[in-house]
């Protein structure tokens, strides 16, 4: 082995195969940009393939990316990236490439054999990192590794796409650090710091090994399941616990809490994180209050508004919301139970006895006007009490959001800076639940950090702006998440179907004049394009009957219908007004009619998703005058059109320019990822290669074991031939039992003294005709199985005197088998 201390610098492998690409990505993006290290890129990959893996790491990293060549001597900092159908090994400090295995299973390039050379010349200085992949490579070469002194680390079993090669990794025994690959990079530096230091290494281990218990320890106790939330607030809170006790290692934590039920109790409530303040984000309780006042506004009096407050911790933000829906009722005096109800639920119970006492420290009141302090508090001391009014129409109840049933006919969620503790499957369970339990354009009011990503289907923003979005109408949402029995499963979908059919009424209504005026044939389109319902006799524009119309476009008009269509939507969305298009000729090549289009924007009437109407208006003009400009340049009427058509025209193209661009973006971005998912094809098929390598190699091993058992199987008939003629030839009556005293075998003097049956060898003893004064077998057999014993008992048979003697058998494990009986003349007993 070299001399490890001749290389100032740190050597790290990093070994990868199938869903490597992601986690190397990932990895390279959180690398430190001084680390004194250079970093070795070993990726499985077709040998024909030509790589884009330098191109796609360097988008992630600001370290220098380079494909390596043979004789590169690597410099810190740099990530090198071994080049397809080649091996790569190390010499005098200089990477050199290597002709691959030609066995076509074999991996290449070869991680193992890389780790091994890098062992050998590096020593200490060696880490190696096993990613994402199938198969087992590099599972050797962690061992030479870690025999070197060297660092061995790989990635996390719930980060990985395959988790293949890093478990095996594990099982070797020589991984020193399991991380989920933002981690490898952002704890690098110490990792560096601290290779020496076996315990060092260990408490930078974050708490995934050991989360499972955590989270069933708390389950156990607290019937709160943690398994869901994001991992990192999970990891925060348990470091935290971990500092205030003075502990290092995450083990010494699972065992103080196997032992300690008050220590789970605290992490519990550590985990809750009940943190919250009257009004918080002043600007958007300000938009807020706008939404309130007209929630108030539309209400029908005859039922209460309904409100739910999920995470409410102490209260204050319920009490905001309902202050500002008093205010918006007229006051204090004016609400009651029958008017507004509130639910504000948690899973912590310390945080809900806080909020029904309604009683806060004054200097909590900052952000509360004081027109609200005088008129909705009461002063207690140094504090401030809730008036009772207030407190009345707030239910503080013990609810947990992910687990528990949602509360239902609700006008408002108000779901504040709870989500963001919540993983992604966690989230949209939660808001699927929401979209169940709101009314009809309810709405949802979240947090500054919290978005609507993943759920759009089921929400759009508010016109309000800001963090208030509406509940869609009708969306397509998927209730499998919240496994609710066949009945509220049905009550969900009439509610849906209800929905549309008011939704469809209300079309009705609303278009009803408007068509009559604008134009006897019209369409009704959403902002994405979709046509929602065709108005009057449009067959010489689009192929589509008259009627409801699901899943079809504007793309379904005719000619150049369409795109001037999406052009025009698409400036009426923009500028939120009306758009005209100049004459068009009518679709079928004829000029004797000319054509225009009409957009105009129609707003919800309570903030919901804006339509469009498409109205086709036929003109008296005909699409022959367009074609005598030059020969009447004095016509004022065309100059004027073409001066109107001039400007949409440029319009129209700055519009589509604008298009093309995002149009591009979205190409560029799309090919690169068809890159990355041809890289990880390549990879996959080579691991596939693998596998079949592997199977091969287990079939081998069947076959070898299927011939030792033909040669057992041999052996066995060999022996129990030998044995039947023995006993076939032996002059002396000899019976072998089992423990139920079955005849298994017999000599065939035994069967004739016995007088056993040969056609049924298997006969119980009681059930063969003993000859004239010979011992009974049951008197003394049962104590020869069951105790061991050997017995001997005398009696003549056919005049010569003779010994019955029964001696135990035991099989090859040393347990009682049966028992072997003989018949030996008097004469002979020495002999036996």
């Amino acid at each position: 082995m070299a001399d490890g201390s001749k290389f100032n610098m740190a050597w790290v492998g990093i070994g990868a195969s199938a869903g490597g690409l992601e986690a190397l990505s990932v990895l390279a993006k959180n690398l430190p940009a001084q680390a004194n290290a250079t970093y070795i890129v070993v990726q499985h990959m077709a040998p024909q393939h030509k790589s884009l893996l330098r191109d796609l790491v360097s988008r992630e990293t600001h370290l220098t990316v380079v494909e390596i060549s043979s004789g590169v001597v690597p410099k810190p900092d740099h990530i090198y990236i071994t080049p397809p159908n080649s091996n790569l090994s190390i010499a005098n400090g200089r990477l050199e490439l290597l002709p691959p295995d030609q066995t076509p299973s074999a991996p290449k390039p070869s991680i193992d054999g890389f780790f091994i050379d890098l062992a050998d010349e590096i020593g200490p200085r060696a880490i190696g990192v096993i990613l994402s992949g199938t198969g087992s490579d590099g599972a050797f070469g962690v061992r030479a590794i870690r025999a070197a002194g060297g660092i061995t680390i790989a990635q996390d079993e719930a980060s990985a796409k395959y988790d293949g090669m890093p478990m095996s990794a594990q099982r070797t025994g020589c991984i020193d650090l399991v991380l989920p690959p933002e981690d490898i990079g952002v704890k690098f530096k110490e990792i560096l710091e601290t290779s020496r230091d076996a315990e060092g290494l260990a408490a930078l281990m974050p708490p995934v090994n050991s989360l499972a218990e955590i989270n069933q320890l708390l389950f156990a106790q607290t019937n709160v399941d943690f398994r869901d939330y994001k991992p990192s607030t999970i990891h925060r809170r348990i470091e935290r616990r971990m500092a205030a006790l003075g502990l290092e290692r995450i083990a010494d934590y699972v065992e103080r809490l196997r032992a300690d039920k008050d220590e789970v109790e605290t992490l519990f409530r550590d985990m809750l994180i009940s943190v919250t303040s009257f009004f918080r984000d002043q600007q958007e309780f300000k938009r807020f209050d706008t939404a309130i006042k007209r929630i108030v506004e539309e209400h029908d009096d005859t039922l209460p508004l309904r409100v739910w407050v999920p995470g409410c911790a102490t209260g204050e933000e319920a009490y905001s919301i309902a202050m500002l829906f008093a205010e918006a009722m007229g006051g204090p005096d004016t609400i009651d139970r029958n008017r507004l109800q509130i639910f504000a639920s948690d899973i912590d119970r310390e945080a809900l006895k806080v909020g029904r006492r309604g009683l806060y420290p004054a200097s909590s009141m900052t952000k509360v006007s004081e027109d609200l302090l005088t008129r909705y508090f009461t002063a207690v001391g140094d504090s401030f009490k809730v008036v009772k009014p207030l407190r009345d129409v707030i239910l503080f109840a013990e609810h947990n959001v992910s687990q528990d049933p949602p509360f239902l006919n609700l006008d408002l969620v108000c779901c504040r800076n709870l989500l963001i503790y919540f993983g992604q499957e966690l989230q949209y369970r939660v808001m699927s639940r929401m979209y169940t339990a709101l009314k009809e354009d309810g709405l949802v009011f979240l947090g500054m950090a919290e978005s609507m990503t993943g759920v759009e289907n089921l929400f759009l923003r508010d016109s309000t702006g800001g963090k208030i979005f509406r509940k869609r109408e009708a969306a397509d949402v998927d209730l499998a998440p919240l496994r609710p029995s066949a009945r509220a499963q049905m009550r969900t979908v009439q509610r849906l179907e209800e929905q549309a059919a008011r939704h469809e009424n209300r079309e009705d209504g609303r278009f009803a004049a408007l068509v009559s005026t604008l134009g006897p044939n019209a369409v009704l389109v959403t902002s994405d394009y979709k046509l929602r319902r065709v108005f009057g006799e449009i067959d010489d524009f689009v192929s589509i009957p008259s009627g409801d119309v699901k899943g079809a476009s504007v793309d379904y008009l005719k000619g150049r219908l369409a795109n001037e269509a999406r052009v025009l939507i698409s400036l009426a969305q923009r500028g939120e007004m009306a758009r005209h298009s100049g004459l068009l000729p009518m679709p079928g090549g004829t000029n004797e009619r000319a054509l225009r289009l009409s957009v105009y924007p129609l707003p919800s009437e309570r903030g919901g998703e804006t339509l469009y109407l498409l109205v086709f208006a036929e003109t008296d003009e005909s699409a022959e005058e367009l074609a005598l400009v030059d020969e009447n340049p004095g016509d004022e009427l065309v100059v004027r059109e073409l001066r109107r058509q001039l400007a949409s025209t440029r319009e129209t193209l700055q519009q589509t320019i604008e298009e093309l661009e995002t149009s591009n973006e979205e190409l560029q971005s799309l090919n690169e990822e068809l890159q990355s998912t041809n890289e990880e094809l390549q990879s996959t098929n080579e691991e596939l290669e693998t596998a079949n390598e592997e199977l091969q190699s287990t079939n081998e091993e069947l076959i070898t074991v299927n011939e030792e058992q033909q040669i057992n199987s041999m052996e066995l008939s060999l022996v129990t031939k030998e044995l039947e003629s023995i006993l076939a030839h032996l002059a002396l009556p000899v019976v072998v039992l089992d423990l139920r005293l079955n005849v298994v075998r017999a000599s065939n003097e035994a069967r004739k003294v016995l007088s056993i049956p040969s056609e049924a060898p298997k006969v119980h003893i009681a059930q063969c005709e003993l000859p004239d004064g010979f011992p009974r077998p049951l008197s003394f057999l049962p104590d020869v199985v069951e105790r061991g014993e050997t017995v001997e008992l005398e009696y003549e048979l056919n005049g010569t005197p003779s010994v019955v003697r029964a001696v135990p058998y035991r099989n090859a494990r040393n347990q009682l088998a049966g028992a072997v009986m003989m018949v030996v003349p008097a004469g002979l007993k020495a002999l036996v």
